[in-house]
């Protein structure tokens, strides 16, 4: 819940990093990206969406040109902040003193540019306010780094980094974060001056100087490029991979371990990456390898993580592309996404528009962008793929009817509300981009078969052609574009549909082809003909289609959905690191096998080219 408190928020800016050169030869550290936000952007994220911020303010002395042109470029929730600038750096205490304006409005937090800190700040600011305290230090048990003298009640004995003065109740390090009242200036001398000897006379003088143990809050200091490798890897929280869009990696890349790649990034062919992490303008060069490297520009910094800072891998068991982050909490399913995620607006609005039309979709209850979060409805964790497989086949049989069903209300749904399903084309461009998705990712990736696919290529395309332009003519409804078996949950033995923030307008049997033949489900042929029959009686009509051309319409979505399946399985697990993907490719293979050859050697190349693959060891 957020808080009613209004303070000011300062946050020094002007080091010049040289622990983390040659890094910072190029980027301050404050706007160094972590995983696709920069530093400054997740403190003012952090701090906005629990306080009541009245302003902003830093101090710039290196590149002060790089964070102007940061902040012209901050998103519209985020405060503007005011430049105070250091012709010769001032120190923490000189920059106070030449805010002084500034720290005379009121209670002002001020925290160093360079730390990643998930803290309680209300709760900070709620301490030092009960506390009567001038200054309070945050701070935090630190085995390496103590020097931070408390007694017993957190007031601030001395700064001592050899903790030989007696008296002291704790050692503790300081979490490079304080706050202060407008009264600590009077403490402070003109010019440059440094605020620990300050803090610790204004001690003696006042008794007033208290401290706020953070305990085990998230907190790294980003000052060297182990810390900021170590940094950018947790915020990863747990998964191994982030992209900043749009992506541009080639498909001959070998990607491993964890792998960060910024914006305005360029990779030759044959790169190899391992532990690696990609600054914006970063070139990489054809056959160029990195491992355990911060790459830039005109730099490659090695780092180190010691085996007990290593990131873990997330634990989870949904089978899922995306990087979005999903936990259950007391109040319903909260989504964390990123920087980058586009379709937030789009899933609102689309929500709103299928409840409103009756459909079995999750409420969203509350949408904070501050903290890029999203609270659902909590449907639970029963995915059709997991109830299938412990229900036998009298059970399979009518609920896969009743999914498809619903399928059909969600495609012939009233989105006239929605701006949205119609913005995304489903075109030929689309379609082509499916299939050399497939060759790229799948053939050429994981099979190895691009010189075998040398001497078809002009063939293939011809036909990859002739099936974007059947499959994009034919009558066109609300389109899942995902519907697969982990996006539809069952919740008290009825279907509910997840995921279809990228729902737009395209061909309904594009989203019945990819659930009756689910390469997660794998079900058998006699079930799949029964399945199609039971769709296609229903749609056939609405549409004013013959049976024969809605079952070859069918096979033609069919074909097309699993060439983007089979992309989407190679790029997942070769590019995004989750090879829980490939044992489903022999599955696609089958089914892809089966549609090219129901359609009557309309595509010989591409029939070809799939019995190669079925046969490819």
């Amino acid at each position: 819940m957020e808080s009613e408190r209004s303070l000011t928020l300062f946050i020094a800016s002007a080091g010049l990093g040289t622990r983390l050169q040659p890094v910072t030869n190029t980027f301050p550290k404050p706007l160094l990206p972590v995983a696709g936000i920069p530093l400054l952007e997740r403190l003012l994220y952090s701090v906005h969406a629990s306080l009541q911020i009245q302003d902003v303010a830093m101090n710039l002395h290196y590149k002060p040109d790089l964070f102007e042109e940061w902040a012209q470029g901050l998103p519209p929730d985020l405060p503007r902040p005011t430049f105070f600038y250091e012709k010769e750096l001032l120190g923490t205490g000189g920059a106070i003193a030449n805010a002084r304006d500034f720290f005379m409005k009121g209670t002002c937090l001020l925290i160093n540019g360079d730390i990643l800190a998930e803290l309680d700040w209300n709760a900070f600011a709620e301490h030092h306010q009960h506390s009567g305290n001038m200054v309070t230090l945050a701070v935090q048990d630190r085995s390496h780094e103590r020097r931070v003298g408390v007694d017993a009640k957190g007031k601030l004995l001395c700064i001592d980094p050899d903790m030989k003065t007696s008296g002291v109740h704790r050692w503790l390090g300081y979490a490079c974060a304080a706050l202060y009242e407008p009264e600590f200036l009077e403490t402070l001398p003109e010019g440059e001056s440094h605020v620990p000897p300050i803090w610790v006379k204004a001690a003696e003088k006042t008794k007033r100087v208290g401290t706020y143990d953070i305990r085990s809050s998230p907190w790294i200091d980003l000052g060297t490029v182990d810390s900021y490798a170590k940094g950018v890897f947790t915020c990863l929280k747990g998964s191994e991979r982030f992209y900043a869009e749009p992506l541009k990696i080639p498909w001959d890349s070998q990607i491993s371990g964890t792998c960060v790649i910024e914006r305005d990034v360029r990779i030759g062919s044959n790169v190899e990456l391992c532990d690696a992490i990609l600054l914006p303008g970063a070139q990489l060069k054809d056959g160029e390898k990195l491992s355990s490297v911060i790459a830039g520009p005109d730099f490659r910094e090695p780092f180190s993580l010691p085996t007990s800072q290593k990131i873990p891998k997330s634990d989870k068991t949904v089978l899922s592309g995306s990087d979005r982050i999903y936990s259950h909490v007391a109040e319903g399913l909260l989504l964390e996404y990123s920087a980058f995620e586009s379709l937030i607006e789009r899933q609102i609005s689309l929500t709103e528009c299928l409840r409103r039309n009756d459909l079995p979709v999750p409420q969203v209850y509350s949408h904070t962008p501050a903290k890029r979060q999203m609270l659902l409805e909590d449907l639970g964790d029963e995915s059709l793929r997991t109830w299938r497989q412990s229900r036998s086949a009298e059970e399979i049989n009518p609920m896969l009817k009743k999914v498809l069903d619903t399928l059909i209300d969600f495609q012939w749904a009233d989105t006239t509300a929605s701006p949205y399903p119609q913005d995304k084309p489903f075109d030929q461009t689309v379609l082509l981009w499916e299939s050399a998705y497939f060759l790229e990712r799948c053939v050429y990736k994981i099979f190895g078969l691009e010189k075998f696919c040398r001497p078809l290529e002009e063939d293939l395309k011809r036909e990859f052609k002739q099936l974007a332009d059947r499959v994009a003519d034919f009558p066109r409804n609300l389109m899942h574009r995902d519907f697969q078996s982990e996006n539809v949950m069952i919740v008290q033995g009825n279907p509910w549909f997840i995921d279809f923030q990228a729902a737009h307008h395209g061909p309904c049997f594009y989203d019945a082809a990819s659930m009756i033949g689910d390469p997660y489900l794998s079900l058998p042929q006699p079930l799949r003909r029964e399945l199609e029959r039971h769709y296609l009686a229903i749609v056939s009509t609405r549409l004013n289609m013959t049976t024969d051309e809605a079952q070859e319409a069918l096979l033609l979505c069919g074909l097309q959905r699993h060439m983007q399946a089979l992309g989407a399985y190679g790029f997942l697990s070769t590019i995004r690191g989750k090879e829980e993907f490939l044992k489903f490719i022999p599955s696609a293979l089958k089914l892809m096998n089966e549609e090219v050859s129901c359609l009557d050697m309309q595509f010989p190349t591409l029939n070809k080219l799939v019995s190669k693959l079925l046969n490819h060891e």
